[in-house]
């Protein structure tokens, strides 16, 4: 093993070696240099050097030393509180608008980033470190936390910009889903944020102590189903997101992305949920506002949630032995799934004789009848369960974003749920070359560049 990793070891700084004359000559080239000056000039910066020192490491662990064009906002005229000589120094934060560019931040390539962010998404930060020590990636804890932070930042500032360019009408359209059956779910998780108490830290405690409070992140699923009603995950993965930051936000995430990938043109909307008011609430608005077709449009309530409250309202009968209430249970499951839902509600009435933990069970279904036809979705092929949505709050939140003594600042924990929602739908490789990894752009400018950008992918 230890011949096998030295070997490994070696492979990786060679590649360094060849990663860093290519890239030194890349950050040099005087055409690359002009367009990130001119970039961040029509962001408000101006140069303040042109030959600023600072290091990169590589995806080897190589850390090599550069001298590159560094720039800082300039400053608004007008007056205000003077800033204190903190992290960024008096004049604010700068960039290194070459590296920028290409994708390069927090001092480390596009693809250490990558490697690193990718542990810290799937083990907590101490397990990630220990992991990507095991591969030759020699980094700390802190450091593998400061990366992953990072472009979950820079992930979340593109998901604004795609937002704003959607509020504007200016966000290019694909054609995803245009024709096909698309099923679009949603559902909320449970994760714990920590935010600091008010006031000084009492004495002798080295920290202040902070209010864990419970939020609800609110993800969606948009994925595509043939003639059988089977997903088509694997010709054509789905796309998933969520937010902590409440449901206007969320309703904006998720129309902005119907908008994107044509969900409007598809044949067959299905909309499945339990039966929480917002989740319809979200659905019915997304509707009107999109001037989405109704007539091509399902509204399917979970089976499964409306078993569970069928058994509830069985269960609230008195009279009833416990071999009595599972008989009427199967009874009354079968006729849900005929689609008696009408009659079954009628009936269930009747047995509680003016019990009112019943009548209040019962309620879950009033409003929902049309959303419980399940005899015509089976016909057409229609999914009747939730469970794309519950794997996805499992495996996206559950897994990682919540679990004993685990509490997020809320930026970090939103960062993270949008970067694990891109890589549990199978989506990380292209969300994170075309979001994150500024070569990209980089590609069309200067040939050597691809050489670049193929070895750090």
């Amino acid at each position: 093993m230890n011949f096998e990793n030295s070997i490994q070891k070696q492979f990786l700084q060679l590649a360094d070696l060849i990663t860093k004359e290519i890239l030194i000559q890349v950050i040099s080239a005087p055409q690359i240099m002009q367009q990130a000056i001119e970039q961040y000039r029509s962001k408000g910066f101006y140069v303040h050097s042109r030959k600023k020192e600072t290091t990169i490491q590589l995806l080897g662990g190589t850390v090599i030393p550069i001298q590159t064009v560094y720039m800082l906002p300039r400053q608004s005229k007008k007056k205000r509180k003077k800033r204190g000589k903190g992290r960024h120094g008096l004049l604010g934060k700068g960039v290194y608008p070459v590296l920028k560019i290409l994708g390069i931040a927090h001092r480390s390539s596009p693809a250490l980033q990558n490697e690193v962010t990718l542990s810290a998404l799937n083990n907590p930060f101490v397990e990630a470190q220990e992991i990507l020590e095991r591969h030759g990636i020699d980094l700390s804890e802190k450091r593998v936390r400061t990366i992953s932070e990072s472009v979950g930042a820079q992930a979340l500032e593109n998901r604004d910009q795609q937002l704003e360019q959607y509020e504007q009408g200016n966000l290019e359209q694909d054609d995803t889903f245009t024709g096909k059956r698309i099923v679009i779910s949603i559902d909320g998780g449970r994760t714990r944020t920590r935010k600091n108490k008010k006031g000084n830290k009492k004495k002798n405690n080295k920290r202040k102590g902070y209010h864990t409070d419970w939020k609800e992140p609110k993800l969606y699923k948009i994925y595509a189903i043939d003639e059988d009603g089977n997903k088509l995950d694997q010709q054509l993965p789905p796309y998933s997101d969520g937010t902590l930051d409440g449901k206007e936000k969320f309703k904006q995430i998720l129309k902005m992305n119907i908008y994107k990938t044509n969900v409007v043109n598809a044949d067959q909307i299905i909309c499945i949920g339990d039966g929480a008011p917002w989740i319809w609430n979200i659905f019915d608005e997304i509707i009107e506002d999109m001037n989405i077709n109704s007539e091509k449009v399902y509204k399917v309530l979970d089976f499964y949630h409306a078993s569970k409250h069928l058994w509830a309202v069985i269960d609230t009968m008195p009279q009833l032995t416990q071999p009595q209430k599972i008989r009427l249970f199967k009874k009354c499951r079968r006729l849900l799934k005929q689609g008696h839902i009408e009659s079954l509600i009628e009936m269930l009435g009747k047995k509680a004789k003016g019990n009112k933990d019943v009548h209040k069970e019962l309620e879950y279904f009033h409003g929902h009848e049309q959303k419980c036809r399940y005899d015509l979705f089976i016909q057409q092929n229609i999914p009747i369960g939730s469970g794309a949505i519950e794997s996805t709050i499992r495996r996206v939140v559950n897994l990682r974003l919540k679990g004993a003594g685990m509490f997020w600042l809320k930026e970090n924990a939103e960062a993270f749920l949008h970067l694990r929602c891109q890589l549990k739908a199978n989506r990380w490789k292209q969300f994170f070359i075309k979001y994150i990894n500024g070569a990209m752009h980089f590609t069309k400018v200067i040939p050597i560049s691809c050489v670049f950008y193929i070895f750090i992918s």
